[in-house]
C-alpha cells in the first residue's frame, strides 16, 4: 500500500539522523529541502504504482479499488474509447375524449415527463390532420377514448430514464384538442456513460497489451469474452473468402452454435407494412401481435436477410412482413428468437472499440450432407458412436472431410467398433463416398434425422 508523503518525510529524517546524528531534521533547510520534496515525489510514484498494481489484478472491479477518474485517466493514455450513453427510446399514446372539431396535430418535439416531472422524453414522429373522421377510426371501445400512437426518445441519456408501462403520464407541451398521453408500453434503451465494468475491462485489456491486431490474438479475445466455441476469422486481405464491401481492415467471426435467446420488438404502424428486428441473426419468430391482438402464423411472413455480404449476422435486414392491412397509429409487437452469440460479441466490440477495425459477427450457413455407415460393433453402441460422429463432423470448421479421418476418430473414442463401412459420406442429394469440400463460411450440417443412418452388421 502506498505510503503518504508525511510518513516518507519521517522515514527519511529518521534515516538521515541515524546516519547524522547531529543534523537537524526537523525544520529549517535542511527540511525544507532534503527531505519534503523527495518525500512528495516518492509518495506520488507509490500511488502511481498502486493505481496500476489495482489495474493489473483481478481486484480491480471491486468497488472502491479504482476511482472513476483514475480509470478514465487510464484509459485515455491508452486511447480505449469511453462508453457513451444512451437515450431510451418509447411508444407514447396520444388520447382524445371526443372527436374534434378541427385538425389536430401531434408534431415532433412534444414534450411529455412522468408524473413527477423528472423523467422528460420528446416525440421524435408525428401525427398529422387528426379530424373527426381519422380519429373515429381510432376509437377503443373500452375505454371510449381515441388513441393515437407516436414514438419519443428521453432528452437525456441514462438506464433511468428505462420506465415500466404507465409510468410516462404527463404532457408537457400542451396540445389542444388532446387530453393526455401514456405509455402501454416500457421505454428501454437507455444506458449510462459510466465507467462500468465492461469499459474496465477494456483499459485493463489495453493496459495489458492484449493483442487485438492479429487473427489468432482476436481469436484469444473472443474466448476471453466468453464466446466458448469454434470459431473462423477471415479478413478483409482475403478475397477468396471475405464476403462483404468494406473500407480498410475488417473481419468477420464466424460462429457455429448460435446460443438462443428472446427478444421483441414494439413498432408504430408504418406505410410498407415491414418491420426490421433490432437483435440479429434472428432464428425464427414466436408471435406477432397489433393492438395486442396476436396473428395467426399466416398472416405474417419472416424475411430473413439473403445477401452474402450480410446474412446470418448481428447486422442482418432480418423482417417480418405483415399480410394484413394496418392503420396510422396501430402498435405492432414482434417476438421472436434470435442468436445471442453473435449478437452479444457485436455489441461488446461496437461498445468497447478495441479493435479498431470493423468486426462483423456472423454465424456459418448450413452445408447439407446425408451420410450413413454399416459398422461394426455392438448394437449398445450405436447411439454413442452416432453422437461422436455428429460432434466431431457437425461442430468443427473445416473446409475438407475424409470418410477415413471419421473412421480414425470412432475406432480411436470406440475400441468395440472393429470396421466402418461407408455407403453415403456426400452432400446431400448426391450418392456415394467422397471426400466433403466446404466452402468458407459453411459448416456441415443434417436437414434431418434421416440424413445420417447407422446400422450394425456382423455382431
Amino acid at each position: 500500500m502506498a505510503r503518504s508523503a508525511e510518513q516518507i518525510a519521517v522515514n527519511i529524517a529518521t534515516a538521515m539522523q541515524e546516519a547524522n546524528p547531529m543534523a537537524d531534521v526537523t525544520k529549517g533547510p535542511f527540511y525544507d529541502v532534503a527531505i519534503v520534496p523527495p518525500a512528495n515525489e516518492i509518495a506520488s510514484a507509490e500511488a502511481e504504482a498502486d493505481r496500476v498494481s489495482t489495474l493489473y489484478s483481478r481486484f480491480a472491479d471491486r468497488p472502491g479499488a479504482l476511482a472513476d477518474g483514475e480509470i478514465a485517466a487510464i484509459g485515455r493514455a491508452f486511447k480505449v474509447a469511453t462508453p457513451v450513453g444512451r437515450k431510451a427510446k418509447v411508444l407514447l399514446t396520444f388520447y382524445l375524449t371526443s372527436l374534434p372539431t378541427t385538425s389536430i396535430d401531434i408534431p415532433a418535439g412534444v414534450a411529455v415527463g412522468s408524473a413527477d416531472g423528472v423523467f422528460v422524453f420528446v416525440t421524435t414522429t408525428s401525427v398529422t390532420r387528426i379530424d373527426a373522421s381519422t380519429a373515429a377510426t381510432r376509437l377503443d371501445a373500452g375505454s371510449g377514448r381515441y388513441l393515437f400512437n407516436v414514438e419519443a426518445e428521453a432528452v437525456a441519456v441514462g438506464g433511468a430514464y428505462n420506465l415500466p408501462a404507465y409510468r410516462i403520464t404527463k404532457l408537457l407541451t400542451p396540445i389542444p384538442g388532446v387530453a393526455g398521453v401514456y405509455n402501454a408500453v416500457a421505454s428501454s434503451g437507455g444506458s449510462s456513460p459510466d465507467r462500468s465494468s465492461s469499459y474496465l475491462a477494456s483499459v485493463q485489456d489495453a493496459f495489458l497489451s492484449r493483442d487485438t491486431s492479429s487473427i489468432s490474438g482476436l481469436a484469444v479475445d473472443i474466448a476471453r469474452r466468453g464466446i466458448s466455441q469454434d470459431i473462423r476469422i477471415v479478413d478483409s486481405t482475403q478475397r477468396d473468402a471475405f464476403t462483404r464491401p468494406v473500407r480498410g481492415s475488417a473481419v468477420d467471426v464466424y460462429m457455429i452454435n448460435p446460443g438462443a435467446d428472446t427478444a421483441e420488438d414494439v413498432f408504430a404502424a408504418n406505410n410498407e407494412n415491414e418491420y426490421q428486428l433490432l437483435k440479429k441473426p434472428v432464428l425464427g419468430i414466436d408471435a406477432v401481435y397489433i393492438n395486442g391482438a396476436v396473428l395467426g402464423s399466416s398472416s405474417y411472413t419472416f424475411v430473413p436477410d439473403t445477401s452474402p455480404a450480410y446474412r446470418r449476422s448481428a447486422v442482418a435486414n432480418d423482417r417480418v412482413r405483415l399480410a394484413v392491412e394496418v392503420a396510422s397509429g396501430d402498435v405492432v409487437r414482434i417476438r421472436y428468437t434470435y442468436a445471442s452469440a453473435p449478437w452479444s460479441l457485436q455489441t461488446s466490440y461496437a461498445e468497447s472499440d478495441v479493435m479498431g477495425v470493423d468486426v462483423l459477427a456472423r454465424l456459418t450457413n448450413p452445408y447439407y450432407v446425408t451420410i450413413a455407415a454399416d459398422i461394426v460393433c455392438p448394437a449398445s453402441s450405436l447411439s454413442s458412436v452416432s453422437s461422436a460422429l455428429q460432434a466431431f463432423l457437425l461442430t468443427k470448421f473445416g473446409t475438407t472431410y475424409h470418410s477415413s479421418d471419421a473412421t480414425a476418430y470412432l475406432q480411436s473414442v470406440f475400441p468395440e467398433v472393429q470396421l466402418i463401412r461407408w455407403t453415403t459420406f456426400n452432400r446431400r442429394g448426391q450418392t456415394g463416398v467422397d471426400t466433403l469440400h466446404v466452402p468458407f463460411g459453411f459448416n456441415l450440417a443434417l436437414k434431418s434425422s434421416s440424413d445420417l443412418q447407422l446400422r450394425t452388421v456382423g455382431v
